[in-house]
């Protein structure tokens, strides 16, 4: 059997020599600066190579074990953690789920969705500033730092902030395997939109992490190794990944034992936050009455935004659920407000709309015409044929990728789009990081009969294994003469 190539998609340049260079030097100073936050690493009994899904909204981390990519579990069950940190003034950090909880109380010195602001100058971040309670500002070099009052520099870079998250993640894998047991390797996803500049943040995030040699794999890529598709057949495959706080699309090309990313597209502002605001924004207007100074209040805010996203996620199993609504004075539950499954999926239709356009560019890019694809699959006989002349390139497989995926209504959204039911026979949440153990794997020599190779390398191949074929199918009509 051929062994399995992933291709890199060439490197999205923003800026000139000189920028990118500013890039070094500013990733030397993030890394010596930041050193406070690394754990050193001394001699270990056991190096061991992990796969982190380094998520805007949540994070895991996943080993190759007995022939498998498992996720690590943290010391209290949880599979994945909040992509939150805090810092406190006694120059104690928390992360994840401790820092979460600290998001309506300390607003500005605890952060999220830095993923975001990774890698990017002031002038690029700027516009995220309303997302955030937090504050940003640009260094002396135009780069983007996130205020905090609680670090002794007055100021963070968001790689420091990821590198936090990760050095928890590492730690939990640490912790798993026993005494002895030190992250040296890591596999960590990016999204295929990500440029050099950004892939380089993410590289220093890691080495502030105290990861030795951070190997970067695109988000899409590891979806499909995740999903463990057959790569000998040329097919097309679309990955959907609707995060908390990002959407990204990507059409994939698989065969030949490659991988191969042909387009991304999304909107950085679109995610499963925006369907629990929509509904916040329902109860204000009509179920909140003379208690609507509860949503002034950022931890009364905070608490009614968990038990909408609570509620919004059991509405992926039944048909009806219920949002207890909180006094502001004590916390006492002063009503509970039923919801249903069509009301949610009513509310949140026009933004699930907003992935259509993305979703369209992309297939695109790729040589997808969404609407030919669309015809295929209806009864329309004369629609058909008038276009019968245009080919059509068919999406063979759809990946879901991000915990809100597992709604019906975004299932529904995909198919329709498409025309292909999506692949859903794994956690959505677990995918990404469960696909870079896999290339952790690969890369260690755990699993052998792969192959990973750059974009030309993998572009090779696939000619080289199309050749073969046709060379395949031309024998027996050789050996008949």
């Amino acid at each position: 059997a051929m062994g399995m190539a992933v291709g890199r998609a060439p490197r999205q340049r923003f800026g000139t020599t000189a920028n990118q260079n500013k890039h070094k030097k500013r990733r030397k100073k993030v890394v010596l600066g930041a050193r406070r936050c690394a754990v050193s690493v001394g001699t270990s009994s056991q190096d061991i190579y992990v796969g982190i899904d380094l998520g805007t909204t949540n994070s895991a981390v996943a080993m190759f074990v007995d022939g498998k990519a498992k996720i690590v579990p943290d010391a209290d069950g949880n599979r994945t953690i909040p992509s939150v940190v805090t810092y406190l003034p006694d120059g104690e950090v928390l992360v994840g789920h401790a820092a979460l909880n600290r998001m309506g109380s300390d607003p500005k010195n605890t952060f999220y969705s830095v993923k975001r602001l990774t890698g990017l100058t002031y002038e690029e971040a700027k516009s995220f500033q309303s997302d955030f309670p937090y504050d940003i500002d640009e260094d002396d070099e135009g780069f983007v730092v996130l205020k905090c009052e609680n670090v002794p520099e007055g100021v963070l870079y968001p790689e420091e902030v990821s590198g936090q998250i990760l050095r928890h993640l590492c730690a939990t894998a640490e912790a798993n395997v026993g005494p002895g047991a030190t992250v040296n390797k890591a596999v960590i996803t990016v999204p295929a939109y990500f440029g050099e500049e950004r892939r380089e943040a993410t590289q220093t995030a890691g080495m502030i992490a105290g990861i030795e040699t951070v190997k970067l794999l695109r988000e899409p890529v590891s979806a499909a190794l995740a999903y463990g598709l057959k790569l000998e057949e040329d097919e097309t495959v679309l990955v959907f990944d609707f995060g908390g706080g990002t959407f990204d699309v990507s059409v994939l090309e698989v065969g030949g034992g490659a991988i191969e990313v042909l387009a991304t597209s999304g909107d950085p502002h679109l995610g499963g936050d925006d369907f629990d605001l929509a509904i916040v924004a329902w109860i204000e207007a009509n179920h909140m009455g003379d208690d609507r100074q509860v949503l002034r209040n950022p931890k009364a805010l905070d608490n009614l935004l968990k038990e909408v996203r609570r509620a919004r996620e059991e509405l992926t199993d039944v048909m009806k659920t219920a949002i207890p609504l909180l006094a502001l004075s004590d916390g006492t539950q002063i009503a509970e407000l039923p919801l249903t499954r069509d009301k949610l999926e009513s509310l949140c239709a026009s933004i699930l709309k907003r992935c259509a356009l993305p979703t369209q560019q992309a297939c695109w890019q790729a040589g997808i015409d969404l609407e030919l694809v669309q015809d295929s699959f209806t009864k329309d006989a004369k629609k058909t044929n008038k276009k019968k002349e245009r080919s059509i390139r068919p999406v063979d497989h759809v990946l879901m990728v991000g915990g809100p995926t597992r709604m019906p209504m975004i299932q529904k959204f995909v198919e329709n789009m498409t025309g292909v039911k999506p692949k859903v026979r794994i956690n959505p949440d677990e995918a990404v990081a469960r696909g870079a153990a896999v290339q952790a794997a690969i890369l260690s020599g755990d699993v052998d009969g792969f192959l990973v190779m750059d974009v030309w390398q993998a572009a090779l191949m696939r000619a080289l294994a199309k050749a073969k074929q046709r060379e395949e199918k031309a024998s027996p009509n050789e050996a008949n003469e």
